[in-house]
């Protein structure tokens, strides 16, 4: 393979089957660098013996690779890339002694929770109803996880204002988008426990786009400062997973 230059290693009982497993990623190139161009190996050692998952060749790694034990299974995620702006994300689950490949071919980023986020960049800043387009670029984050060995989003489920104002907290919410001259729009509560609050500001020749994204705590919610765009049900819908009812 040529001159080793570094590697990174995991060692854990990823699965819980009370046996430990080693997971190492290991680079061939000139450079010293880890995230430099070179050529990139992705390797498992468990009972099943060792095995190489993945070869990279040519590559940069973007980001990772980070490991997050979730109890009977870790997710492994690492982005990779041939030095545009953009990479591809690798996500692995191993499970029962399995290591399952479970990409979404967008770019997302793993959290400690062992949960992903996706930060899409769009056009939908402000609404210019001379052109009857969304103009001004705006970045939103959509939340994924794994359930059952496969990459599922929060998806949204509509909720009314009458829902939103049983949570308390939320008239605060509401007045102020009323102070602000808004309207409101989509409301959509997901199942890790947040809530997206749509609403416009017109000003005659067309209207301004802006979300909240609240956070539930029992029967309270908060929010951060209000962001430019309007978020969706989900980004993507084909994997999107949505509740049932609002607390469900």
């Amino acid at each position: 393979m040529g001159n080793v230059t570094d590697w990174k290693t995991y060692y854990g009982d990823f699965d819980s089957d009370g046996q430990k497993e080693l997971l190492a990623f290991v680079y061939d190139n000139e450079s010293e660098d880890f995230d430099s161009e070179g050529e990139y190996f992705f390797y498992i050692c468990d009972k099943n013996g060792v095995n190489k998952l993945e070869d990279i060749h040519s590559g940069v790694f973007y980001s990772g690779p980070e490991v997050v034990s979730l109890g009977k299974n870790a997710i492994v995620s690492y982005e990779a890339g041939h030095g545009g702006p953009d990479g591809v994300t690798s996500i692995w689950n191993y499970e029962n002694g399995k290591m399952e490949k479970l990409d979404l071919n967008i770019p997302l980023s793993l959290t400690p929770e062992g949960t992903f986020e996706s930060n899409v960049s769009y056009l939908g800043a402000y609404h210019d109803n001379s052109v009857g387009n969304d103009i001004g670029m705006v970045i939103s984050t959509y939340k994924y996880f794994v359930k059952e060995g496969k990459i599922r989003e929060y998806g949204g489920l509509k909720m009314t204002r009458q829902q939103l104002l049983k949570f308390h907290g939320a008239k605060d919410l509401l007045d102020g988008i009323d102070n602000e001259g808004g309207t409101l729009g989509d409301i959509f509560y997901r199942s890790d426990g947040t809530i997206d609050v749509n609403y416009t500001v017109n000003d005659g020749g067309g209207y301004d786009n802006y979300y909240y994204t609240c956070t539930i705590k029992g029967k309270d919610i908060d929010w951060e400062e209000k962001m430019s765009g309007q978020k969706k049900a989900a980004f993507t819908p084909s994997v999107a997973d949505y509740p049932q009812k609002v607390g469900k």
